[in-house]
């Protein structure tokens, strides 16, 4: 993380007693002294009723290198809930430090024939892939989807919701359960991405159409509350990503606000994310009155895309970027809804859109440079056709993926 960025620190603090109890909660940085102590605030909960405790604080505060960000919940009625997380704070004159922190990682990437490959894939390279991320300091990876039924390849993992049992999954194995096991070990985190059911273009023409709505968030509930009973418990699980995408943002509110709130009454601390298409419209006020917390903005330059044509040329998109995105962090005034970029690292040649390959690193870095200024995170689309190490055996994505990820590599050990 940046130097330059800020830090905000989310905690439940939750009676499950009988009786009213009132709870003190303790930030800290680097040790639990009260003379690192940077926070404190006292809370008196019914019983049965909880409350989410928010911290800004800027990384600068912490200092350079592997800093300690702690807290202690002190209940009146004794005993003490204390934990933390260790941020690695690097020196940088820009809001996001220039380096990839997370990507999203679409299923179906590791289906064999839709990238390239010397031999089917396996559910061991799948693991391998998270640790490739690990390895490529990538601490937070999106799951896109979890279920594709509006193109009949059902759920990727294991769902027992009739709508995803009726269409065969394109994969053998439980890709969520693969992913996340492998991330718990190696202390990564993982945002679900809840699918579009079979309305794909619910955000888009949908949300005026109470039927469709309805009809859409009964499915999205059903997915939602399933994950979080299988995966809730699971230290790795970090928040949730609502796949539909959109350019209207304010349009596409009653659906997503809906689902942010659902998501946000099963796991109050874990943020709701989504990701804005490449003609993203909103204001401080939209982005304010939604109730999502993460919004990754698409930088649409895989495809050369222009407003409403793909020109198949990237230059010409990246060229519009230090408006777009200047643009779009003018909204964000409110720490608590954070920025990112989605950073596209595939090219496509047309006439189509399809057949995409892994772009150069050099590439990529303009789009980095460029949108770095504006965010506070950098997240890349995506690890799984376009990143490839070159000690795999399957070599998913071709020798161009290979090619990205040791440029990507070489770069990344500057800092």
């Amino acid at each position: 993380m940046s130097d330059g960025a800020t830090i905000e620190q989310i905690l439940t603090v939750q009676n499950d007693g009988e009786t009213t109890e009132t709870y003190t909660v303790k930030f800290f940085k680097g040790t639990n002294e009260e003379s690192d102590k940077i926070f404190e605030h006292s809370y008196t909960l019914d019983p049965k009723m909880y409350t989410v405790v928010r911290l800004n604080v800027n990384a600068s505060e912490l200092g350079i290198g592997n800093k300690e960000l702690l807290y202690e919940i002190h209940a009146s009625g004794g005993g003490i809930k204390a934990g933390g997380a260790t941020i690695k704070v690097v020196p940088s004159d820009t809001r996001a430090a220039p380096i990839i922190n997370s990507t999203f990682l679409d299923p179906l990437s590791f289906r064999t024939g839709l990238y390239p490959a010397q031999r089917p894939i396996v559910k061991q390279d799948v693991i391998d892939k998270v640790n490739a991320m690990d390895m490529a300091g990538i601490k937070t990876i999106i799951i896109t989807y979890v279920e594709y039924i509006t193109i009949g390849r059902g759920a990727f993992y294991p769902s027992s919701i009739p709508e995803l049992l009726s269409q065969p999954s394109a994969l053998d194995f439980d890709f969520v359960g693969t992913v996340m096991k492998q991330a718990e070990l190696n202390g990564q985190k993982i945002i679900l991405g809840i699918g579009r059911g079979n309305d794909p273009e619910l955000t888009y023409n949908g949300c005026t159409d109470v039927n469709r709505l309805a009809k859409a968030m009964t499915l999205a509930s059903k997915v939602i509350e399933e994950l979080f009973t299988l995966y809730g418990a699971n230290p790795c699980f970090y928040g949730w990503y609502i796949t539909h995408e959109t350019g209207n943002i304010d349009y596409a509110k009653p659906y997503y606000n809906y689902i942010a709130d659902l998501c946000h009454s099963l796991t109050p601390d874990k943020p709701v994310v989504i990701s804005p298409d490449g003609n993203a419209s909103a204001s401080q006020s939209i982005i304010n009155a939604s109730n999502c917390d993460i919004f990754i903005y698409q930088d649409a330059v895989g495809a050369g895309y222009v407003p409403f044509e793909y020109t198949w040329n990237p230059q010409n998109r990246i060229n519009m970027l230090p408006g777009l995105f200047a643009n779009y962090a003018s909204w964000h005034s409110n720490p608590s809804k954070h920025i990112w970029a989605n950073v596209e690292v595939f090219q496509m040649d047309g006439p189509t859109y399809a057949n995409a390959y892994s772009a150069e690193w050099s590439r990529v870095l303009q789009q980095i440079n460029i949108e770095k200024n504006y965010v506070s995170n950098i997240c890349m689309y995506d690890f799984g056709g376009f990143m490839e190490t070159s000690e795999s055996t399957a070599q998913l994505g071709g020798p161009k993926a290979v090619k990205l990820y040791n440029d990507y590599q070489e770069y990344r050990a500057t800092f």
